[in-house]
């Protein structure tokens, strides 16, 4: 019996078998290597905070990971922390200069914190890393044209179009470049290449001015009537043509026979190409306002009323732009400058707008009251402004068809969401 207890301590004392996992020692490299793929994955799927929890422990295995560093900078460049993506995309170059992607990361960093002599400097090596990558070229050529080394700029570019970006925006660039340095042959050899890529009337209208500031009249005429051909409104070629080949210059275009839409189109076009003329301005705003671009609209109004303040006709014409927009305190602001038959009528419609849902009736001078009358029933189809939309929203809420009063207030405040006046009908 004591024999038979001796041998059960002996076997009770013997060590266990310890936990496999804690008799293999964890490799640094493998768990860092680990971490950083799943924070690479969390990144991905946008969990940021997440990515920087798995990239911060893959530091702690391995605090000199220079791609654990250029991790966290990225991270922390998409979360427009510049601060702290800085400091870890340079912490990233100091431990491994000799990795291109690290000085790219470096190199934008530097550009957006203000630092464009540092980012060509980190440019500059990743060019020295990776000589056959015609993209760092571009990325060397606008920081270049940035810091007017013009010269060495048309270098990076001529290197970048040799190894393959031979797209029109960088083509474009260079040719900007070019023209800059007074290089016109070699720009007017851009010019062409890029016509044949990207065939579009300042790309004529570039060819033509190269070509007059070298002498070559006959073809400058040629390059003039592209121009025209691919914008038939375009004064720059008709004044170009004007000069130098009169005979030359075409009828102006009929509009007679095209569409509304198209019209309105057209003479936008011409009021941005020609900015001193007022009368064209006022024209194309009431013509896009006609077929309801009320973007294109009060952009031109906006544009016409700082360059020709106070002008009666565009006055007018913008206020009517802003009514259908629903920028009533725009349109309040301008009514001191409306002539007095319709200046006068700008406090009723605001009023009466203003009420809810638009009580009380339309009737009055002025063109702003006719914008009132003029809003379409029910029925009509087409493309509504926020005003007509807001209209016919008070219509029906008169008539009991609450639902779909609702539905028209909601398409009026799609098209004006910051108008005060069509959210309050809402609530």
């Amino acid at each position: 019996m004591r024999g038979l207890l001796l041998l059960t301590v002996f076997v009770l004392g013997l060590p266990g078998p310890r936990d496999a996992r804690a008799q293999v020692q964890q490799d640094p490299e493998l768990v860092a290597s680990r971490l950083l793929v799943r924070g690479m994955t969390r990144s991905f799927l946008g969990d940021h905070e997440g990515a920087l929890e798995m990239f911060d422990q893959a530091l702690r295995f391995q605090p000199e990971n220079a791609a654990i560093q250029a991790a966290m900078a990225r991270v922390y460049l998409d979360l427009d922390n510049l601060v702290q993506a800085s400091f870890y995309a340079e912490r990233a170059v100091s431990i491994d200069p000799a990795q291109a992607d690290n000085q790219l990361l470096a190199a934008e960093l530097r550009r957006l914190t203000g630092d464009p002599v540092g980012s060509l400097g980190a440019l500059d090596e990743a060019a020295r890393l990776r000589p056959s990558d015609p993209l760092i070229q571009v990325d060397r050529a606008r920081t270049l044209a940035a810091l007017e080394q013009r010269r060495a700029a048309a270098d990076a570019y001529h290197a970048a179009l040799g190894g393959g970006a031979r797209t029109p925006a960088v083509l474009g660039e260079y040719l900007e470049v070019q023209i800059a340095l007074g290089d016109l042959e070699s720009a007017l050899e851009t010019a062409s290449e890029l016509r044949m890529l990207d065939r579009t009337p300042d790309v004529e209208l570039t060819r033509a001015r190269l070509l007059v500031q070298l002498g070559r009249n006959d073809e400058a005429a040629d390059a003039f009537v592209a121009a025209l051909d691919l914008d038939a409104l375009s004064e720059e070629a008709r004044a170009g043509l004007e000069a130098i080949a009169p005979d030359r210059l075409p009828q102006a275009p009929a509009l007679e026979n095209a569409s509304p839409a198209e019209v309105a189109r057209r003479l936008a076009s011409a009021a941005e190409d020609d900015l001193r003329n007022v009368e064209l301005r006022v024209e194309a705003v009431r013509a896009t306002l006609r077929v309801r671009d009320l973007t294109t609209a009060l952009r031109l109004a906006e544009d016409g009323l700082l360059f020709f303040p106070g002008h009666e006709d565009l006055t007018e014409a913008s206020a009517l732009a802003y009514l259908h927009g629903l920028r009533l305190a725009r349109l309040e602001e301008l009514g001191p400058e409306l002539r007095r038959e319709v200046g006068d009528t700008v406090p009723g419609v605001l009023e009466w707008l203003r009420s809810s849902p638009g009580g009380g009736s339309a009737s009055g001078p002025g063109p702003l009251w006719a914008a009132l009358a003029d809003a379409p029933p029910a029925e009509a189809s087409g493309p509504r402004s926020p005003l007509e939309w807001l209209l016919l929203g008070d219509r029906l809420s008169r008539s009991g068809r609450t639902a779909d009063a609702v539905e028209a207030w909601r398409q009026a405040l799609d098209g004006a969401p910051d108008s005060p006046v069509a959210l309050s009908r809402l609530q």
